[in-house]
């Protein structure tokens, strides 16, 4: 995605720490933070008892890995 124009700075998300992984299927090494992080459950009306997916994508062969990707606060 590319910012065309930017918008107001007091509403600009702050970067994040970045951590490097490496994909077990095709080998590559690729930095993600956790706005790569993706979300999902199940849908129900109580989403505190609900168990979340955690995952990211390979950005070289497009694999799902999950797994839980601990982030500290800024």
């Amino acid at each position: 995605m590319k910012i065309i124009k930017q918008g107001k700075p007091e509403l600009q998300i702050k970067p994040s720490k970045q951590k490097i992984m490496s994909c077990s299927k095709c080998g590559c090494v690729f930095q993600y933070d956790d706005y790569d992080t993706h979300y999902a459950t199940s849908i129900s009306h109580d989403w505190e008892d609900e168990d979340w997916d955690e995952w990211i994508v390979c950005p070289w062969c497009n694999t799902e890995i999950y797994g839980i990707f601990n982030f500290e606060e800024n």
